[in-house]
């Protein structure tokens, strides 16, 4: 996070100075360049560690191995061995075979990690040994055994060389035809293939589609998404309200209403207002002829609003003020104007 980055965590370092020389970092890594720093690193990890009660570092320290994300790295005689790398708290959550996930999603989780241990482990007999934890992991998440055998066999038979090349992705110009997932949407995938000469025989249709559908689903919401909202609710309402001081002019002109009606169309106010509110568009109406003015100001709502009152007193017909103008005509006053946020 921005709480640890350079500004509060290596300038902090900087000003104790017991920095080691050759230092370098990234937010999961701290690497020295040089072998014989090994009191000053030491120093450096108190200093981190007392930076503030609420972060607490962890570190090792080794000649023969380096832990980094998800891959172990060791030397191995006048070589670099690699593996695969768990932290103590990873929980191996797998998605449960108990889902309603399509099935094709759920037996194509155990090849995918297989296939990670493939790359990751470079000797043959550790990736048979991670593997057989895997198999473990997935055992507890309810998965056949079929399902994750076929899985490990398939990568198993994949070169590590050829697992470590990037697959080039086939572009395509089929038009998407997306889905909400569910069991009985299948049906709608087969009718699709099988009329789909009728569209290609069409002589409009078949220009556009020359090749089938790519058919996909997009997954629907979840209890999390129906309970969890992305914003606080709060018990505002959504109008505009008087802000009860007892000098305050510009009370007596608020309009408390959830909407604005205009000549084509209506604006839903979504926010919380008073007269003490900031940086707001607001609304002037005419209660008389029902036109409105809309104004914006950085500076409070009654305080804007007040000079457009003063200006209504005087009779200014200045053309920078046509709300002084309106509510000077005739029939008009100044107890016809009414003022909201928007």
């Amino acid at each position: 996070t921005r709480f640890c980055s350079h500004i509060h965590f290596i300038g902090r370092c900087l000003h104790s100075k017991v920095i080691p020389k050759g230092f370098r970092s990234n937010f999961h890594t701290f690497s020295f360049s040089h072998s014989n720093q090994y009191q000053e690193l030491t120093q450096f990890i108190t200093v981190v560690n007392s930076f503030h009660p609420a972060l607490k570092y962890t570190w090792e320290i080794s000649d023969t191995s380096l832990a980094f994300l998800d891959i172990k790295i060791s030397i191995e005689g006048n070589g670099l061995c690699t593996s695969v790398y768990y932290k103590p708290i990873d929980s191996h959550s797998y998605l449960l075979y108990s889902s309603s996930h399509p099935s094709h999603v759920k037996s194509s989780i155990p090849f995918s990690q297989f296939l990670r241990l493939r790359r990751l482990c470079s000797d043959d007999s550790d990736f048979s040994e991670k593997s057989e934890a895997m198999c473990q992991f997935f055992d507890k998440r309810g998965y056949p055994v079929s399902v994750v055998q076929a899985g490990y066999h398939r990568a198993q038979q994949i070169d590590r060389q050829a697992a470590l090349q990037t697959a080039e992705k086939e572009n395509t110009d089929r038009i998407p035809f997306t889905l909400t997932f569910h069991p009985h949407n299948h049906a709608v995938k087969s009718i699709i293939r099988k009329n789909f000469k009728l569209l290609q025989n069409d002589s409009e249709t078949g220009t556009i589609f020359s090749q089938p559908p790519l058919i996909s689903f997009k997954r629907d919401k979840d209890i999390g998404n129906l309970l969890v909202r992305s914003s606080f609710q709060t018990n505002d309402q959504s109008e505009t309200f008087k802000c009860a001081r007892s000098r305050c002019k510009t009370c007596p002109f608020i309009h408390n209403v959830e909407k604005i009606s205009g000549p084509k169309r209506s604006i839903k106010i979504i926010d919380h207002f008073t007269c003490t509110s900031a940086n707001v568009i607001y609304c002037i109406t005419c209660t008389y002829c029902n036109k409105l003015y809309i104004g914006e100001t950085g500076r409070r709502l009654g305080d804007r609003f007040r000079e457009h009152l003063r200006d209504v007193e005087r009779n200014d017909k200045d053309a920078s003020k046509p709300v002084a103008r309106h509510f000077n005509l005739p029939y008009h006053s100044k107890q016809h104007m009414a003022v909201c946020g928007l």
